[in-house]
């Protein structure tokens, strides 16, 4: 900044007359001016104040203080000119004051000393280039026994260790349990859940294994700047290194890395065998054991920039490596089954109704028969084929296809053909359903439960009397219309009384349409075969898990599909008969659900089952590394062993096709003339 006459201002100096700021006192004779006396609102504020600081001077100067009422007869003498008096009426504060000091008029000039004494760093005094280790070290390990086979202070230990990591830990769910509202009232599922949110327990204080197998050993994902901060000391002599990536093949990296003093360090993040790295067998083998498909997988790994192979390299680990190693588990799982059961009466369709097994399945494509309307009956053909062998099958039960009826009465007389109930009153329902909603039906519906449940008591009330079941379902047209005796010689009368429900009037139009459902002639001839205890309701379950792991809406070539049945046969094995979870207090679990046939307007609850289990995940993992280490170490030799295998698969279904050339297609896309 300047001044008016355009020169810049010189800076403050320090004048040469300038004293320090000591204060000086003066003796002084003259009397202290009385305190201004504060009154109002803030005197009585105050008060108490006053009150506490007569006090630390009683104490502190050791004078004493004397408390005069008004209302006493005799007053003590007290100073004339040390007294501060208040209001009379109330308790009057005697003190002793001393007269501050007369102080001269100073100028304040800042500290002239230096505070902080001088200081000398020495810093380090080593050479930081050591071109050699500057000392040996042995290791001896651990010095214990490993097989400890009792430890009685492990829960404190663990106990104290949790805490720790609680405290310093930054995370907020950590204390979740002391920050959370003491009114907080949990719901039902959150009590009856056994899930306590520990995912990792037992991957704590886990010990690294570097001699555990392929098919066994654990994967983590490490970060780039993690690596790289491990891999840029030198592990010869701790200094800094910088680390390259060579070679990069899928999941399998080679790094380089140079220190200053020249030393090298060649790492890779796994085994291989062969120039395969196992880790992208494995993984081209996990997406197949989850059901996934690749695609997805594939592009999940790329949305987390995790390196991974392509996907002309996951079918080629497929079909040469992976497909065949769950057919070879599934041939090893269905010989024993069948061993196990040999000469043994069974209850098919497909899998032993009695123990829930599945036996066989077959695999259909649609040129090996006519149609696709002659997959399902070509299929028991072969199972029954196939099992005949090796059991006794006693009773089939299946659906009301009518090709499959018909092969059951003319080719396995022998056998008893019944019908799952399930099927049955599904049908019976959608067609009463269907009637209701035609014109002059609504009275229909609210029979319709009446209806299901009826069948359901007709199977498991008749037993093998086909008779007795064709009469009682023909005694509903009766209970409709509220008449409980004369239904048959077989059936002449009802087993309860009058009925609450609004009944139909016989002859009216809803009673006709109703009519027409119960007294078809393919219901009447299918209901004396109702299967009275076996239902193939696991046979539904079996289906949804096949859905998981082959589903309908993606395709998947022949190898690849027939692997994935084989490995959704291996899992329903394993745990179709798991047993019910229940909670750390014994309290059986269950789940409410909303079934889709009551369209919301019911619900149910169902008892879960205990989580399921993966054992084998692990058998196919093994077939897959012995087939890549023992019988087709090589890509050659394993493609001549696949051709040898997929000589007994149907030819696909475009090979009878006429070829086409994909240029001469592209041409007559972008010609105008020719489309």
């Amino acid at each position: 900044m300047k001044n008016l006459e355009g020169c810049p201002t010189m800076k403050p100096k320090l004048r040469p007359n300038a004293v320090p700021d000591i204060p000086l006192t003066q003796p002084t004779t003259a009397e202290p001016r009385p305190p201004i006396p504060k009154r109002g609102g803030y005197e009585k504020r105050r008060q108490a104040e006053i009150l506490q600081l007569a006090n630390d001077n009683y104490k502190r100067d050791t004078e004493c203080v004397q408390l005069q009422v008004p209302d006493s007869t005799t007053e003590p003498e007290l100073p004339t000119s040390n007294v501060t008096e208040k209001n009379t009426s109330k308790v009057t504060m005697v003190t002793k004051t001393t007269p501050p000091p007369s102080l001269k008029a100073v100028k304040h000039k800042k500290s002239q000393s230096y505070l902080r004494p001088q200081q000398r760093t020495r810093k380090h005094q080593t050479d930081l280039k050591i071109t050699q280790p500057s000392a040996t070290y042995s290791t001896i390990a651990t010095q214990t026994d490993d097989d400890i086979t009792k430890c009685t202070c492990a829960s404190i230990v663990t106990t104290t260790t949790n805490i720790n990591s609680a405290q310093n830990s930054d995370d907020d769910e950590v204390f979740s349990h002391a920050d959370s509202d003491e009114e907080y009232q949990p719901s039902d599922d959150d009590q009856s859940s056994d899930d306590d949110g520990d995912d990792n327990g037992e991957h704590k204080n886990y010990r690294l294994n570097a001699k555990a197998t392929t098919e066994e050993q654990k994967q983590f994902l490490v970060s780039e700047s993690a690596l790289a901060e491990l891999l840029s000391v030198c592990r010869y002599c701790s200094s800094e290194a910088v680390p390259v990536i060579q070679v990069s093949k899928g999941t399998l990296i080679v790094t380089n890395s140079i220190c200053v003093n020249g030393h090298l360090s060649i790492r890779k993040s796994q085994s291989s065998h062969n120039n395969l790295p196992w880790s992208n067998l494995m993984t081209a083998t996990a997406i197949m054991l989850s059901g996934c498909n690749a695609t997805s997988v594939l592009r999940i790994f790329d949305h987390l920039n995790v390196r991974m192979f392509s996907m002309r390299t996951y079918n080629r680990l497929q079909s040469l490596y992976v497909s065949p190693a769950p057919t070879m588990a599934w041939d090893a799982e269905q010989s024993s089954l069948l061993e196990q059961l040999r000469g043994s009466d069974v209850i098919l369709p497909s899998m032993d109704l009695q123990t829930k097994k599945i036996l066989d399945f077959q695999l259909i494509q649609s040129n090996e028969v006519k149609g696709s309307t002659h997959m399902e009956l070509e299929g028991i053909k072969r199972a029954l084929e196939f099992l005949k062998d090796y059991v006794n099958i006693k009773e089939v039960v299946t659906d009301r296809h009518s090709s499959i009826k018909k092969y059951m009465r003319i080719s396995q007389c022998d056998k008893k053909h019944l019908f799952d109930v399930w099927r049955v009153a599904k049908g019976v329902s959608k067609k009463s359903e269907a009637a209701a909603k035609k014109s002059g039906g609504k009275d229909i519906r609210p029979w319709i439960k009446s209806i299901v449940n009826h069948i359901y008591w007709i199977s498991s009330s008749c037993g093998m009397d086909g008779d007795l079941k064709a009469a009682k379902w023909l005694s509903i047209m009766n209970h409709m219309c509220n008449k409980h005796e004369g239904h048959s010689s077989i059936y002449p009368k009802s087993d309860h009384g009058e009925l609450s429900q609004d009944r139909l009037v016989e002859g009216s139009v809803p009673y006709k349409k109703m009519k027409a459902v119960v007294e078809s002639k393919y219901l009447l001839t299918d209901v004396p075969k109702l299967s009275p205890v076996y239902q193939t309701y696991a046979l539904e379950v079996f289906h949804s898990v096949m859905n998981n792991f082959a589903p309908k809406s993606t395709h998947f070539f022949y190898s690849s599909m027939l692997a994935r049945l084989c490995v959704a046969a291996l899992h329903y094995n394993e745990n179709c008969n798991r047993d019910r979870a229940y909670t750390k207090d014994g309290v059986q679990c269950f789940s409410m659900v909303y079934p889709k046939a009551k369209k919301g307007k019911e619900a149910v609850v169902k008892s879960r089952p205990s989580p399921a289990t993966y054992d084998y995940v692990l058998l196919i993992k093994q077939a897959v590394v012995s087939r890549k280490e023992d019988d087709c170490s090589s890509y050659s030799n394993t493609a001549g062993d696949v051709q040898i295998l997929q000589n007994h698969f149907p030819v696909s279904l475009t090979q009878t096709f006429e070829p086409f050339q994909k240029a001469d297609l592209i041409e007559r896309h972008r010609s105008r003339c020719q489309r």
